[in-house]
């Protein structure tokens, strides 16, 4: 419809499955075997997770959250709930992935993992460009950005051809005694610094320009955001002074 008429359009039936496909992705992440660490791990990744998700938040609430409520305030209730459904599922869905990144990379048989956190990734970058140029009046049905939720699509579908090959690989067959480590995890401990320097890179760059959040509340959410690094670091150097002692022993 998009395509043929040349416009945007909100509130339709393609909603319904739309959503759906939020609601589906988001369960299948739920659902996925839960695995044993330290209350000490445990800890830390609610630490990262947290950094994470509060630098996404100040991400969408300062540019889609707050001017698409600004623009389309003369909506009914039901668009509005509709339009601020999809940045508010992407937000969901970058705690989820943030989580299994940080809890589930280091297993065996991990593809698959890489597969959904790709296309999910793919599929909040597509959300989040679409928002902007809709904002702007700048999105074109048909152009080159729908692809990427078709590309976020096919690597979902990627992902559990990948699960096949591992489970015939018998990639699975011995996870119960493998030792996952936090520490092992990979690229994904670098999230929660990236996110702080970005969220910083926002405080710097909203001096000169105009941001749906004031400078004071971004101030204060990035200070949260140092907060939760220092509170890593912390527990982090603790972790090695007690590894420490022990080598000593």
């Amino acid at each position: 419809m998009e395509t043929f008429k040349n416009q945007a359009l909100f509130s339709s039936i393609a909603d319904i499955p739309w959503l759906m496909t939020y609601v589906l992705f988001i369960i299948g992440i739920l659902l996925l075997p839960s695995i044993k660490i330290t209350p000490r791990e445990r800890t830390r990744i609610l630490l990262d997770a947290a950094i994470v998700i509060v630098t996404s938040g100040l991400f969408f609430w300062s540019l889609i959250f707050q001017p698409v409520i600004y623009q389309n305030s003369n909506l009914s209730p039901l668009d509005m709930a509709l339009i601020v459904a999809y940045p508010i599922f992407d937000l969901i869905l970058v705690f989820l992935v943030a989580e299994m990144l940080f809890l589930k990379l280091s297993l065996p048989g991990n593809e698959a993992l890489k597969f959904l956190a790709l296309g999910a990734g793919v599929w909040i970058a597509t959300d989040t460009i679409y928002f902007m140029q809709i904002l702007n009046e700048t999105y074109q049905p048909g152009g080159l950005l729908d692809s990427g939720w078709v590309a976020g699509y096919l690597l979902m579908g990627l992902a559990g051809i990948a699960q096949g090959e591992a489970a015939k690989r018998g990639a699975f067959s011995a996870n119960r005694d493998i030792e996952v480590r936090y520490d092992r995890a990979g690229w994904p401990l670098y999230l929660p610094y990236l996110c702080a320097a970005g969220a910083f890179f926002m405080l710097v760059w909203s001096r000169d320009h105009n941001f749906a959040i004031s400078f004071g509340s971004l101030s204060l959410s990035v200070g949260v955001i140092i907060g939760l690094v220092f509170i890593r670091q912390m527990i982090i150097l603790n972790e090695n002074a007690l590894l420490y002692r022990e080598a000593q022993l």
